[in-house]
């Protein structure tokens, strides 16, 4: 689950969620912990989290070996 949570929280879907909360502040910004509670977050079985986690580690070394590619 450790890597699919880190997948997840990652995501531009959570990081979209995260910023349609109210956020407050205007030096220090912050988020409400009863407003962070009333996310809900979909957990798919756990063979399916490493599937899901595995596919999108592959995906990102492969698009970090590109971008090594293109910048040599």
């Amino acid at each position: 689950m450790h890597n699919y949570l880190k997948c997840l929280l990652n995501s531009n879907h959570f990081l979209n969620k995260i910023n349609e909360l109210s956020i407050v502040g205007s030096a220090q910004k912050s988020i409400h912990e009863r407003d962070l509670l009333q996310l809900e977050v979909d957990i798919p079985l756990i063979d399916i989290q490493k599937e899901i986690a595995k596919k999108i580690i592959s995906k990102k070394k492969s698009l970090s070996f590109l971008k090594t590619e293109i910048q040599s």
